[in-house]
């Protein structure tokens, strides 16, 4: 990673990502700003660093929430570009203040997503909740999937506990391989996270072969989404097309997943069991 000179040592600023309503920016400062705090005690707390380390020691960033009211617009089209690059791999000549950006991203994105900040190009009006039909509403907050050995179970919640529903339609390569990333990095899977764990291997310093495996784990990701959907739409009785919510959208530099999403394991009685990727360590030991 290299420097540029700038002036006093403060680089230029970096749009980090776009909200709805004036509240939430503000709250996303308010944490974000925390949270930078709390990676520098615990980071500034090890005996030895590393080369990023320290990058995250000296970046010292500062966050702001400007109006786009404020912005003109050559701005405005600047900040969008921006904010689509976020979208993509990193490039080979990045400026400081993204390379500085892409490194904190990762441990902001799912603050950005709980203070409902608006991901780089996703300009949805929100939606009415699906409702099963018996006009039930459908929550996806009810419902799990759990990675097998041979297949892939879907769970709904009932009280306090999990209950399998039925099997879904997961290919037992990349698709698999993307859902344990899921349930590993607790529900949350980044671009970067996505092509590093890929099974064909991520192809060192090629951003066009890098970027045609993203689009390919896009792909997969797209028909992992539409076998949930219509997993939990065959046990409501209802068709995939009414459920207007996401169960893996788009989030900040990667995918956050509205459902639990864990592992699957028999009991003595042979009937599945969900386990979240903790639970599964934990019974390792």
């Amino acid at each position: 990673m290299h420097s540029e000179v700038l002036p006093h040592g403060i680089s230029r600023r970096h749009p980090v990502a776009s909200s709805e309503t004036k509240e939430s920016a503000e709250l996303a400062v308010t944490v974000l700003q925390a949270k930078v705090a709390e990676l520098a005690r615990t980071i500034g707390a090890k005996s030895r660093l590393c080369e990023n380390d320290v990058w995250f020691l000296s970046a010292n960033p500062r966050f702001s929430v400007v109006s786009e009211n404020e912005l003109s617009r050559q701005e405005l089209v600047v900040i969008r570009d921006h904010l689509n690059r976020l979208e993509s791999l990193p490039g080979e000549n990045q400026p400081v203040e993204e390379r500085l950006l892409r490194l904190f991203l990762p441990h902001m994105r799912g603050l950005l997503a709980q203070c409902t900040a608006r991901a780089p190009g996703n300009t949805a009006a929100p939606t009415e909740p699906a409702r099963s039909q018996a006009g039930e509403p459908i929550s996806l907050a009810e419902w799990a999937v759990g990675i097998g050995a041979e297949r892939c179970i879907l769970f709904r919640k009932f009280k306090d506990k999990y209950r399998d529903q039925l099997p879904l339609e997961i290919s037992a390569g990349r698709q698999k391989k993307l859902l344990e990333q899921f349930a590993q990095r607790g529900g949350h899977v980044s671009r970067s996270d996505a092509v590093k764990s890929d099974p064909v291997g991520l192809p060192e310093r090629n951003l066009e072969k890098a970027t045609k495996l993203l689009k390919t784990i896009k792909s997969e990701i797209s028909k992992i989404r539409a076998s949930i959907r219509n997993g939990i739409a065959r046990a409501y009785g209802t068709d995939a097309s009414c459920l207007n919510d996401d169960p893996l959208p788009w989030s900040g530099d990667g995918w956050s997943a509205k459902i639990k999403i864990g592992y699957a394991v028999t009991d003595q009685s042979g009937r599945y069991q969900f386990r979240t990727y903790q639970e599964m360590k934990s019974s390792d030991h």
